[in-house]
């Protein structure tokens, strides 16, 4: 690899003085790399070798979002909280990984992606998600859903919202909502219900090749009971009767694994840092 866009979150501070640290190395080493600021992100070069994300897994998605469709492959400096989806967490291991990227000694894994579709009396919309797409009430009370998968009944929920998510999202808000933790190697999407009013409600994983269809139920007089959002982005309001179609995304984020690393590694790691 010879060129690098390197996105940084400049309201992290973890590691100071890393950017500059980079940008040295890279062009000692013939190589170049242009920097940007998360949110100020100049059109990346169509001879970009490899995106270098510094941020958390919020700024991860955001990268991800952006070079969705271009081949670009991406690979993450932890300088957020836990940072499931990041390679590097400390300074001494920025060289290291540099090294390894310039000297093509790495591997790429393609992550994949959900898309949804709906139609409300603003026309049809599409979008994609890196991590998840989370259907959720948008009032106090609970929202009633009609879970189909290929067209077959699966299950209808009374609850605060379902979530969709890739094996990547698995340790998100898929997590956090009790769902279960997923290799991203796995070619499936995991349907977690949030806070259903239901006593057994659990998660469910399909194959990646299906179609769910999330439709909102109950009284149609009632105003926006839902809202439907991408990678925790708010893309759409869902008054009932409306369905959002989820299947898998065309697209794939390939994102850089680095010798000696392995998703049980990171997974391992992150959970101890949870757990102190």
């Amino acid at each position: 690899m010879k060129h690098f866009y390197l996105i940084e979150n400049s309201r992290r501070g973890k590691l100071p003085g890393v950017r500059r640290l980079m940008e040295d190395y890279v062009k000692q080493h013939g190589a170049d790399i242009i920097c940007a600021t998360d949110g100020e992100t100049d059109e990346i070069p169509g001879s970009t070798d490899c995106l270098i994300v510094m941020g958390g897994d919020g700024t991860i998605m955001r990268a991800a979002n952006i070079t969705a469709g271009t081949s670009i492959p991406l690979i993450g400096i932890n300088v957020g909280n836990l940072g499931y989806l990041t390679s590097v967490s400390s300074e001494d291991e920025i060289i290291p990984m540099l090294d390894q990227l310039l000297n093509d000694e790495y591997k790429i894994e393609n992550h994949c992606m959900l898309k949804g579709t709906w139609t409300d009396d603003q026309g049809d919309h599409t979008a994609v998600s890196f991590n998840d797409i989370n259907i959720s009430r948008s009032a106090s009370r609970a929202v009633g859903m009609r879970i189909s998968v290929n067209g077959e009944l699966l299950n209808e929920y009374l609850a605060d919202g379902i979530i969709v998510s890739t094996p990547t999202g698995s340790t998100a808000y898929n997590l956090a909502a009790g769902g279960p933790i997923v290799d991203t190697a796995a070619d499936v999407m995991i349907l977690t219900p949030i806070c259903p009013h239901a006593f057994m409600a659990r998660s469910v994983v399909l194959g990646m090749d299906n179609a769910v269809e999330v439709q909102i139920t109950g009284d149609s007089d009632e105003e926006l009971p839902a809202d439907v959002a991408f990678d925790g982005e708010i893309r759409g309001h869902l008054p009932a009767g409306t369905s959002v179609r989820i299947t898998r995304a065309n697209t794939v984020i390939p994102m850089i694994r680095l010798c000696g690393d392995t998703y049980f590694k990171t997974l391992r790691n992150k959970m101890n840092q949870i757990h102190g």
